[in-house]
């Protein structure tokens, strides 16, 4: 039988948040492998650390160490060869893991070296819909078993549980977005390929066969087929009429109201994307723009079965795209559909987060 890898997750308690001035006062480490896919903890390490110094106030209310629970606690070079040696060469597992990983560093602890996952990076990846991203909420929000908060070997079990709950996002992704994993790690070197390297295994093989066979199988429900033409299928006049003041749009919204800059906009941004043409447009508060660019381009990529990608300054504004406009443009392109207008490719949509 194969030899489980394990994980170290790590968290510490510190004086401060400056790595080359403040000083450790905790450290929490568990040991954890995979077992059927689940975060199995080994074992636990977790010991106070003396400072040189005092700890603030704001410290110990924030952790609940006080000077005098580490008044007979061993100093740093005391325990960290012990530290050292329980995690060994294992991959770490921590959130916000960077801040951590510079603390051992300035005490003479240098783990670079080792393979990291930053449950806060994974986060932000898997899970969109959390209303933060610190340990407890998202530990809260994922239902992960957190409990105690801003002690070491707490944050530590937290973190396990997080990350396990993590893997099972991986786990059941759609096929089509493993799909498009894999054909991103073809030739790219990535540190969270290994997490995403199961999952693969097992479900890519099926999404092969439908892209190596296309004369035997019928994949119109998994894949939009680019139109075979060079010609860029485009109605500027439907475009316009959806956002007269009878048109589809203000069918839908009670409260619209007909803007001649938003017409004028939303017709510029449609010959721009049919001629491949750049343009830069400046309009003001009011005006409805994210509509202005998002009608046409939804109308062009479910016309001619291809993709458009929109980048946002903000995430709030992301947010607001994908939450309250894409919704609405679905619904027009929806109604267009039934109309005959433009074709019958469903509009698809998804939210690509980075750092």
């Amino acid at each position: 039988m194969t030899k489980q890898p394990s994980f170290i997750a790590l968290d510490l308690e510190t004086t401060g948040l400056d790595e080359r001035q403040d000083e450790i006062i905790e450290v929490g480490l568990v040991r954890f492998e995979l077992q059927a896919g689940k975060c199995v903890i080994l074992d636990r390490y977790q010991t106070l650390v003396k400072p040189a110094g005092d700890v603030s106030y704001e410290i110990e209310k924030i952790t609940g160490i006080t000077n005098e629970m580490l008044r007979d606690a061993p100093v740093w070079e005391a325990i960290s060869l012990e530290v050292e040696q329980f995690i060994g060469d294992r991959t770490l597992i921590g959130h916000n893991i960077n801040f951590d990983l510079g603390f051992f560093k300035s005490h003479g602890l240098d783990l670079r070296t080792h393979l990291a996952y930053d449950t806060y990076e994974l986060a932000t990846m898997l899970v969109r819909e959390a209303p933060a991203y610190n340990l407890g909420r998202l530990c809260d929000f994922l239902d992960a078993g957190f409990t105690e908060q801003h002690r070491a070997l707490a944050d530590a079990e937290g973190t396990v549980g997080l990350f396990s709950v993590l893997l099972d996002r991986i786990k059941n992704l759609p096929l089509d977005t493993m799909q498009d994993v894999a054909d991103f790690l073809a030739d790219r070197s990535w540190k969270y390929a290994e997490l995403f390297a199961i999952p693969l295994s097992r479900n890519i093989s099926k999404k092969k066969k439908f892209r190596a066979e296309p004369d035997d199988t019928d994949t119109s429900e998994d894949y939009a087929s680019p139109a075979e033409t060079d010609e860029v299928l485009f109605d500027q006049e439907l475009v316009e009429q959806t956002f007269v003041e009878a048109g589809i749009i203000a069918n839908l919204l009670s409260e619209y109201e007909m803007r001649s800059g938003q017409i004028e906009m939303a017709s510029a941004v449609g010959k721009a994307l049919c001629n491949a043409d750049v343009l830069a447009v400046e309009a003001g508060t009011g005006v409805g723009k994210s509509l202005a660019y998002l009608v046409p381009a939804a109308l062009l990529a479910v016309r001619n079965r291809t993709r458009v990608i929109v980048a946002t300054h903000t995430l709030h504004l992301q947010d607001q795209l994908y939450d309250k406009d894409l919704p609405l443009v679905a619904r027009v392109v929806e109604q267009l559909q039934a109309q005959g207008d433009c074709g019958d490719e469903p509009l698809r949509y998804a939210l690509l987060k980075g750092r």
